[in-house]
């Protein structure tokens, strides 16, 4: 059933996980500084 889930909603969930990255990026970058 997740799995079913999940390859539904895979494009989603990964542009999502693409989002959090990026920002978890930039705030590193502005701690960094």
């Amino acid at each position: 059933m997740v799995m079913e889930w999940a390859a539904i909603h895979r494009e989603d969930l990964l542009k999502n996980w693409n989002n959090l990255n990026e920002t978890i990026r930039l705030r590193l970058k502005k701690l960094s500084r």
